[in-house]
């Protein structure tokens, strides 16, 4: 799936809580914004959800807020383990962060995002 950073702006923001879609729209509409490693990643839930939940721990521990994690998180803990998850992920200047949607349906189901 090749996708924008407005289409996915457009995907992702009305399943964000308002904190977190602003930190996104900071993300995605910076002229900056690039692409982490070119591609995004392609995980099972199974293999993302244990990742994503140690990165929530390691924040806890820090102070370092990751925000958009923990709905994330409880929205993929809801999905049939085998469901395919694209990972978007954006570094500008100020904050970097991952856009999060299903494989097949393009259904965002949230996003990971920290201030730098």
């Amino acid at each position: 799936m090749s996708v924008t950073t407005a289409e996915l702006l457009q995907k992702v923001q009305s399943v964000l809580e308002q904190e977190c879609a602003s930190k996104a729209e900071a993300l995605l509409q910076d002229t900056e914004t690039r692409l982490v490693d070119g591609a995004p990643t392609r995980e099972e839930v199974r293999d993302l959800l244990p990742t994503l939940t140690a990165r929530l721990v390691n924040s806890t521990r820090t102070g370092k807020r990751i925000f958009g994690l923990d709905q994330l998180i409880a929205k993929l803990g809801q999905l049939d383990p085998s469901v395919v998850v694209i990972g978007y992920g954006f570094i500008a200047p100020k904050v970097a962060g991952n856009v999060y949607l299903a494989d097949e349906s393009g259904e965002a189901f949230g996003a990971a995002i920290v201030d730098l």
